[in-house]
């Protein structure tokens, strides 16, 4: 059992108001153990409360990949309301007292610097699978928002009872977000740990399934089919045990147009994942990248802009709002998003690789190959940036440059995965015709990630009137 102690106000001071806060910000919880072993308990509780109160529909709850980048001890309350644009603030911290883990937790009106709410939780470790569902429905009732028919229960749901299945998926989220190849596969041992615990857990699935989609779309040694397939029956799982789980219905969605390339189907699974968390920013910027991938470019740039409102200071989130810009045709927004992107972060080799980008289609290409170099560097060895410097040393008549870049993928293929499509793209800027058509329907077989974006991508449509090409369109279910 737990119990809850006040401390952070008097029980017989009246609350501050919390009217007219619309949008809120739960920081990563300090870890004051001295236990460096605990910071993933520090992370899990903050994020979970972020899941809980992401299902309240009149509340917009910043992205933990946002709120990550605020980890000083006293947070800079200043910055964070410049930054994020938020009403109000929780922070927390835990703590041990004997055997048992303290979590203090505190609410801000950042309007007036005003403390609305705060409290101590004090637990055996066995009992923290409850306290973050319990935090999170403190807060939504302090807030006084009123709440749809069923979020309250949304909010106070347990995905598990058991504290080890807890405490590995814990581990395992905090593998994931360092997003590197051994970080990854360790992720995925911490979630079928979970599972293996509490077959019933639901939410580990879902950690399986988006650590595989991962693996299915990064140049990674594994197997492209077999990974998609892998997170299929993981977020099939899931959604068997608790059909109402909505990150659940946006892994299945990803399987469904990157592997099925069935776009209905996906946007369905989309539409009902945001109908049970509509404040969830990972899955809204999800529908706007299979929204751009089919060519629906004036809702995708609309979902991109919803999830940056949600996800200010994230890179993917920033970046990939820049490429729907980009592939819709408004580049100058695109440039504009891209600046804002580099405030962030100026060597997130990502952004860096789409500026090459649009300074090839603009046909700046000496400003294209330096940002590829640069994206190269930085990116570790990716295939991504060496097949945009193949492609726009082709474009720019240097063709020996370019099947120098071949050749370097060829070798990279030795020790690690490179798709088809790398050679498809820049044998297209070759002007070799059937060869590029073939590694295109080999990477199409291949059920690669990067072909879905041929529609999107204005590099084909010199291909438009091939019947190979439009062949390879209705593959993808791509000739709408």
């Amino acid at each position: 059992m737990y119990f809850v102690l006040p401390r952070l106000r008097s029980q017989n001071a009246p609350p501050a108001s919390a009217d007219g806060i619309t949008k809120i910000a739960v920081l990563p919880f300090v870890n004051k153990t001295q236990d460096p072993q605990a910071e993933y308990l520090a992370n899990g509780i903050s994020e979970g409360i972020i899941d809980g109160l992401s299902q309240i529909s009149s509340l917009k709850v910043m992205s933990r990949h946002s709120v990550a980048r605020f980890t000083n001890d006293p947070p800079d309350i200043q910055k964070i309301r410049t930054q994020l644009g938020v009403d109000s603030l929780v922070t927390g911290e835990i703590d041990h007292v004997g055997d048992q883990i303290v979590v203090s937790v505190r609410m801000i009106n950042l309007h007036d610097d005003s403390q609305i709410w705060g409290e101590r939780y004090v637990n055996k470790l066995s009992d923290l699978v409850n306290i973050q569902t319990e935090i999170a429905r403190d807060v939504a009732e302090n807030l006084r928002i009123k709440l749809a028919p069923g979020e309250r229960q949304a909010i106070a749901r347990l995905d598990t009872t058991s504290p080890e299945a807890y405490r590995a998926f814990l581990l395992g989220r905090y593998h994931a977000d360092k997003a590197t190849e051994a970080d990854i596969l360790e992720s995925i041992d911490y979630y079928r740990k979970a599972v293996a615990a509490d077959p019933s857990f639901a939410a580990a699935y879902v950690g399986i399934a988006d650590c595989y989609r991962v693996l299915s779309i990064a140049d990674l040694p594994v197997s492209l089919r077999d990974a998609m397939q892998q997170s299929r029956a993981a977020a099939e799982k899931a959604l068997a045990i608790d059909p109402n789980l909505a990150t659940a219905h946006s892994a299945l969605a990803w399987s469904l147009c990157m592997h099925d390339r069935d776009w209905q189907a996906a946007e369905a699974e989309f539409r009902k994942a945001l109908d049970l968390s509509p404040g969830n920013a990972d899955i809204r910027r999800g529908y706007a990248h299979m929204l751009s991938l089919a060519g629906r470019h004036d809702e995708a740039i609309a979902e991109g802009h919803r999830a940056v409102e949600l996800d200010p200071l994230s890179l993917p989130t920033n970046g990939l709002d820049a490429q729907f810009l980009f592939f819709g045709g408004r580049t100058d927004d695109a440039l504009a998003q891209l600046r804002t992107t580099f405030q962030i972060e100026p060597n997130y080799w990502i952004a860096l690789n789409l500026l090459g980008r649009i300074y090839t289609d603009q046909g700046k290409y000496a400003e294209a190959l330096a940002e590829f170099r640069k994206a190269k560097d930085l990116s570790g060895g990716s295939a991504v940036p060496i097949t945009e410097l193949g492609y726009t040393y082709a474009k720019l008549g240097e063709h020996g440059e370019a099947l120098n870049e071949l050749k370097t993928l060829t070798e990279d293929r030795k020790r690690r995965f490179v798709p088809f499509y790398s050679y498809a793209m820049i044998y297209n800027g070759l002007g070799e015709r059937d060869l590029a058509l073939k590694y295109l329907e080999r990477s199409v077989d291949a059920h690669e990630s990067d072909c879905v974006f041929i529609k999107a991508h204005r590099r084909w449509d010199a291909f438009a009137n091939d019947a190979r090409y439009i062949a390879i369109l209705k593959k993808l279910n791509l000739n709408s």
